[in-house]
């Protein structure tokens, strides 16, 4: 694929660009981003139901709700992964926070005023809706209409099937985070390294 022939690349968040529930950077993430053209624009998903399962906690009364983050440690971390690559661009982030049990089951809206969450300044977005949380496309649909492209121009960067889905459901190109980084068995280099 030839990467320079896009003109947005989307990057999933969580095992695409860093390790999982933190701002630790995967290996080779900063130095591939800094090689792509400068003429390219970035955007981020993300699936990040923690706080909808939090507040289902909090108000049926079960669970550990403390162990999951709030919205916004949520939006703080995103922001601080995207300023770590990109500085002060506020490339935009659009981040599903619907929540779904392994049996089907989604966690009710857990702020009633709005189910969109819009912070334009810093270009943050999160939706409540089933619609954007992958493997369904809702995000890259929304990143495909903000940066009026069609999706062959658009490439999307994830590590699980969940992601491969969201791209092939609107025939997307689609690039493992492996094969983007130069990962080897789609694991991080320190974890083979560390015999992982």
């Amino acid at each position: 694929m030839e990467i320079d022939k896009k003109s947005l690349i989307i990057f999933d968040v969580d095992g695409t660009l860093v390790e999982s529930w933190t701002e630790n950077l995967l290996p080779n993430v900063r130095e591939t981003i800094a090689a792509l053209p400068t003429s390219m624009k970035f955007a981020f998903v993300a699936n990040q139901g923690g706080p909808a399962l939090r507040s289902w906690m909090e108000k049926e009364g079960w669970g550990n709700p403390q162990g999951l983050p709030t919205f916004p440690e949520v939006r703080d971390r995103l922001i601080s992964i995207r300023e770590t690559l990109f500085g002060s661009e506020p490339w935009p982030i659009l981040v599903s926070s619907a929540y779904q049990t392994k049996d089907g089951k989604w966690a009710p809206i857990w702020d009633e005023s709005e189910t969109i969450t819009c912070v334009d300044k810093i270009r943050f977005y999160s939706h409540q809706g089933q619609d954007w949380r992958k493997p369904n496309p809702g995000m890259l649909l929304a990143h495909s209409l903000w940066f009026e492209l069609p999706y062959n121009r658009i490439l999307f960067v994830g590590k699980n099937v969940d992601d491969q889905a969201a791209a092939k459901a609107v025939m997307m190109p689609f690039m493992w985070a492996k094969d983007f980084f130069g990962w080897i068995d789609n694991r991080p280099f320190k974890e083979i390294e560390n015999g992982k």
